[in-house]
């Protein structure tokens, strides 16, 4: 019997805005997509450090290291759709969510 529901956060209840804004911001994303990738996954994964992660990302894009949030905070969108699922189906589960966000979103 099920009994709880998980959910992801980035990706899944919301658009992983960093890299919605590395594809439109740093030239020659898709061509050095893996580097990116990697980049994201390592970050994601607590390798390197949110200020490592800023700072990369600034140099490859071009963009002051102090606004680049501002601008990627604007390209996470939340996926309603699923947070109407999610309220339907806490009416007879548990739900929780598990991140590996980093704190500062």
């Amino acid at each position: 019997m099920i009994k709880a529901i998980l959910f992801d956060f980035g990706g899944v209840i919301t658009t992983r805005g960093y890299l919605l804004w590395m594809k439109e911001e740093i030239p020659n994303f898709e061509k050095n997509k893996l580097f990116y990738d990697e980049l994201s996954d390592k970050y994601d994964l607590g390798m390197i450090t949110h200020d490592e992660f800023t700072r990369i990302i600034a140099k490859e894009s071009d963009v002051d290291k102090n606004i680049i949030w501002k601008k990627i905070f604007k390209k996470i969108k939340v996926n309603k759709e699923l947070l109407k699922i999610i309220n339907k189906l806490k009416k007879n589960y548990k739900i929780a969510l598990l991140t590996n966000f980093h704190i500062n979103h």
